[in-house]
């Protein structure tokens, strides 16, 4: 069980199912986020570049 921010799941997920063949059950830290317009865009492109780096570094 993987358990995270709402908007890191997807990115867990990736590199979680890239290391292990079993279920992966992914649950979202329970909170609001009262984040400024300029915070979320950091979080996304911080996320994206994540992403595109877990893409890159294949299986564990």
């Amino acid at each position: 069980m993987v358990i995270s921010w709402r908007y890191h799941l997807p990115r867990a997920r990736y590199i979680f199912s890239q290391c292990f063949d079993c279920e992966i059950v992914m649950r979202p830290v329970s909170r609001e986020y009262h984040f400024s317009v300029a915070h979320w865009e950091y979080i996304y492109l911080y996320q994206t570049v994540g992403f595109v780096k877990a893409l890159f570094q294949g299986r564990c």
